[in-house]
């Protein structure tokens, strides 16, 4: 005689893929060399971003603030803005698009393309105003807010990706509301540098162009002719 009873079973999905655990190792390792490099690495993260004259005062004396040792976040801080922006975007119904490794890759090297655009228009700026000063603390804050961003978005990702079902909304909203307030700070300090150097409105604006949309531009338009081919 059967009991009549079904189990209930749940439906599990969750934006995590296997390939995603090598990244997350990848910035695990890279931030614990970091911080055993430079023991104070959050202390210092934290007073660059919210002391703006101890953040010019390190820039001054080197343009690593905290040391070389913060250039090999680099790489770690690109996979993990562009994890962030591959979970929101296959957790999105506003595209249609196939999820994989492959996405994740063309979307890092997005990323990696508008900030290797960045760095080298900022070169160029300061090889032909001369303005070396105004172009390192530029460089030097671009860096800390990377960094900064990376650091911030990395357990947001490990909480999407590891979210049951949808990926609540509070981690959406935290992530793109930190992301942004971290882009306005870098603009601001960007703006107060280059007025202190006695810069005309008119390349303000031009400094906007060239270092801030420019390089997203040139990002779109690379990335939609990847799939328009």
């Amino acid at each position: 005689m059967e009991s009549g009873y079904t189990p209930l079973l749940r439906h599990i999905d969750r934006l995590y893929e296997p390939w995603m655990f090598w990244v997350f190792l990848l910035l695990l390792l890279s931030f614990t060399f970091v911080r055993f490099q430079t023991p104070s690495f959050l202390a210092l993260l934290r007073n660059l971003i919210v002391n703006y004259r101890l953040a010019r005062q390190e820039i001054s004396t080197s343009e690593y603030p905290g040391g070389r040792e913060w250039l090999i976040m680099w790489i770690p801080s690109m996979l993990s803005i562009s994890l962030f922006l591959y979970l929101f975007i296959i957790s999105s119904t506003h595209f249609v698009i196939d999820a994989g490794l492959a996405l994740y890759l063309k979307i890092s090297l997005a990323v990696s393309l508008m900030y290797l655009i960045k760095f080298m228009v900022m070169s160029a700026a300061s090889t032909l105003s001369l303005k070396t000063d105004l172009m390192r603390e530029y460089r030097a804050n671009t860096i800390l807010i990377l960094v900064v961003s990376a650091l911030v978005l990395a357990p947001l990702s490990i909480g999407a990706s590891l979210s049951i079902g949808a990926v609540p909304r509070g981690i959406w909203i935290a992530g793109v509301s930190l992301f942004g307030l971290l882009y306005l700070i870098r603009l601001f300090r960007g703006s107060i540098a280059v007025l202190q150097q006695g810069v005309q409105f008119y390349y303000i604006i031009l400094y906007l162009c060239a270092l801030e949309f420019l390089p997203l531009l040139l990002v779109v338009k690379a990335w939609m002719g990847m799939y328009q081919a």
